[in-house]
């Protein structure tokens, strides 16, 4: 009997180990093509927040002549894995800032949007006004800050996958809009705004 248990001891141990060695390897391909979810990518630390350095008379940024951008009331509360933040620079562009690690994906969309978890899958719920992702992996992803509508490096514009228009939309005065940041970690974050 004990040598019976010791043979089929033994036949387990080599199962195991031959089930193990048989196992796809996640490094030779691109698993978030393939297997259809984000693959978590190693990443670098963090070198710090880029923060926005909000003044409390003009939360969203000055103009060169000196004119404030002038929050409208929107659900402000950023929300998520990591803080960010965004204001506009004295040349009228919007920076997007976050802490932690390159960015993935981006989205800016409107406040009820959903923004998917998966690719392949389109925001729904609500407008895009602009989304960019990766050309291939791996990637480097891209640093804090953004700005809106300007493309980093490696980076390609995706708002027509998620339904809107080639290139994003020109943001106006007078509505909120949802930013949201995938990092290369996939922990993702969003910051609702408006100005007037």
């Amino acid at each position: 009997m004990a040598e019976l248990c010791k043979s089929n001891f033994v036949l387990l141990v080599f199962l195991s180990l031959w089930v193990s060695a048989c196992a796809a390897d996640p490094s030779l391909e691109d698993p978030y093509e393939e297997n259809g979810y984000f693959w978590p990518y190693e990443s670098v630390e963090p070198e710090g927040f880029t923060s926005c350095e909000l003044d409390p008379e003009a939360p969203l940024g000055r103009l060169s002549d000196g004119t404030p951008i002038n929050v409208m009331t929107c659900d402000t509360a950023p929300e998520g894995d990591f803080p960010i933040c965004a204001s506009f620079t004295e040349e009228g562009e919007l920076a997007i800032s976050w802490d932690g690690v390159n960015g993935f994906a981006v989205f800016v969309t409107e406040p009820q949007a959903v923004i998917p978890s998966a690719p392949n899958t389109p925001v729904s719920e609500g407008e895009t006004f602009w989304s960019i992702g990766p050309m291939g992996f791996p990637t480097d992803g891209f640093a804090s800050p953004l700005y809106y509508q300007i493309l980093p490096e490696g980076m390609e514009d995706v708002t027509t996958d998620h339904g809107g228009q080639d290139g994003g939309t020109t943001l106006s005065a007078g509505l909120c809009y949802k930013i949201t940041i995938i990092n290369k970690a996939f922990q993702r974050a969003s910051v609702i705004i408006g100005w007037e």
